[in-house]
């Protein structure tokens, strides 16, 4: 493998993210990424990939830089 393995599955990120996003937290890709030890675009792949192939209505507010439900 050529890429370094993640500190947490994917499944377990996307719980912790689902998690955030129901509880109103609008988490931003920086702090999740801290958070779970991961990159920033790892974050956003897994909300690409929550709101495009789970279909769920995650969207960003510009005006407090988060994700919300």
């Amino acid at each position: 493998m050529g890429t370094a393995p993640s500190s947490r599955p994917p499944l377990v990120r996307m719980m912790k993210l689902h998690e955030l996003l129901a509880a109103g937290k609008l988490p931003n890709c920086a702090k999740l990424a801290e958070a779970l030890e991961v990159s920033s675009k790892t974050i956003q792949r897994d909300i690409d990939f929550m709101r495009d192939q789970m279909d769920l209505p995650i969207a960003y507010d510009q005006q407090k830089h988060g994700f919300y439900y």
